[in-house]
C-alpha cells in the first residue's frame, strides 16, 4: 500500500466510525422522544 492510499482507508475508516456513533446516539435520543410522547398519550387518556 502506497501513503495515499494508507491516509485513503484511514479517512475513509474514520467517516465511517464517525456516522456509525453518531446515527446510534441519534436513534438512543429518539427512542426517548418517542417514549415520553407515548406516556404523555397515556397520561391523557387517563
Amino acid at each position: 500500500m502506497t501513503n495515499i492510499q494508507q491516509i485513503g482507508a484511514f479517512l475513509l475508516l474514520s467517516a465511517l466510525l464517525v456516522v456509525f456513533s453518531t446515527s446510534c446516539s441519534t436513534a438512543r435520543g429518539f427512542g426517548h422522544d418517542v417514549g415520553h410522547a407515548g406516556n404523555l398519550i397515556e397520561n391523557a387518556a387517563r
